[in-house]
């Protein structure tokens, strides 16, 4: 769940839904918080044939200014992809883009493919956590990896959301254990 700047708005992308077996969706939410007499949810259909994220869960969706950031997740609950692209969300107009620099496609087997190199782009994650400070994304830890790896993160990094630049941060100091 993400709080627009007016925190009149909250927007829900994705999650885990219902269905037996439980899996990734892709269904985008809106919540008008405007009416202190009560809430109205509205479910924000996208455009035929729009752009739009691949269905995903353990991701996160992070606010900065207008701009909902949606960054990696996990993909099936049968067959797992992960993965470390990233989806604006303008929620003025509720469509969905990319920065050029990681603009990527989706192959007929549900994997999302980078179009080009995109330098220092951390490895696909999930079940991370994200920030937004000083026009950074700031991302940290989570597990994932490419293939079928599966490894512990205990990095962070940061994308400059006026450059679309990645960037490991280096820390110092006694780390928290990998999460």
């Amino acid at each position: 769940l993400c709080i627009s700047n007016e925190a009149s708005q909250a927007y829900m992308f994705g999650g885990c839904d219902h269905r037996r077996p439980p899996g990734p969706n892709a269904e985008l939410y809106k919540l008008d918080m405007s009416d202190p007499s009560g809430f109205y949810w509205q479910k924000i259909e996208v455009a035929g044939g729009a752009a739009a994220p691949s269905a995903r869960w353990h991701h996160t969706a992070t606010m900065s200014g207008g701009t909902m950031i949606v960054f990696g997740g996990f993909s099936g609950s049968k067959t797992y992809r992960y993965y470390n692209d990233v989806w604006l969300l303008d929620t003025a107009s509720d469509k969905w883009s990319q920065p050029a620099a990681g603009a990527c496609d989706v192959t007929a087997a549900g994997e999302v493919k980078l179009k080009r190199p995109w330098a220092n782009v951390p490895a696909p994650r999930g079940a991370h956590s994200a920030t937004v400070i000083e026009r950074r994304l700031l991302c940290f830890g989570g597990y994932g990896g490419a293939g079928f790896s599966r490894k512990d993160f205990n990095d962070l990094c940061a994308l400059h959301l006026d450059t679309w630049e990645w960037e490991e941060i280096e820390c110092f100091g006694d780390p928290p254990e990998p999460r």
